[in-house]
């Protein structure tokens, strides 16, 4: 694209949650608006998904105070599911260690194939736990702290 922002734009601007939810309560269009996350770089799909899942916690949002409490612990979960996945990849990451001191010990050298698996089995946990912990942080912090979201009213239905 083009018009992709910058760096330093992208880093000043609101976060993707707030861009979404304060142009769908402005009464944009979906495609306007995942047009905006697509400067920021998100894929077409990605950005779609991403709209329809924030349309989904906007109107859990406005359901109820137990819905919004839902939300809240929705996102703590996700939290912790990243840090369980970051934990995992640790435990895996040590034990590719010791197995791999113990065939240095017994053959004398460190197979490249216990530790090429071994790698995938350390990167790609590691990479989930870090989607999902800053995913998690991320809707954790917008439903705590963001303030601009008017009342939930009675029977308001998009």
């Amino acid at each position: 694209m083009d018009d992709e922002l910058t760096p330093e734009q992208k880093f000043a601007s609101d976060p993707p949650e707030a861009i979404v939810v304060q142009g769908y309560l402005a009464g944009r269009a979906k495609a306007n608006i995942v047009d905006d996350l697509r400067r920021f770089g998100w894929s077409q799909p990605k950005a779609e998904e991403f709209f329809d899942q924030m349309i989904v916690d906007l109107k859990w949002y406005h359901e109820s105070p137990e819905a919004r409490q839902q939300l809240l612990v929705g996102a703590q979960l996700q939290l912790w599911r990243g840090c369980l996945a970051l934990l995992v990849s640790g435990g895996i990451a040590a034990a590719l260690l010791m197995a791999a001191k113990a065939a240095r010990m017994v053959l004398g050298e460190i197979p490249f194939g216990l530790l090429l698996v071994g790698m995938a089995f350390v990167v790609i946990p590691l990479l989930v736990g870090m989607v999902m912990m800053g995913q998690g942080w991320s809707r954790w912090r917008f439903y705590r702290r963001f303030r601009s979201l008017p009342p939930p009213t009675k029977g308001e239905a998009r």
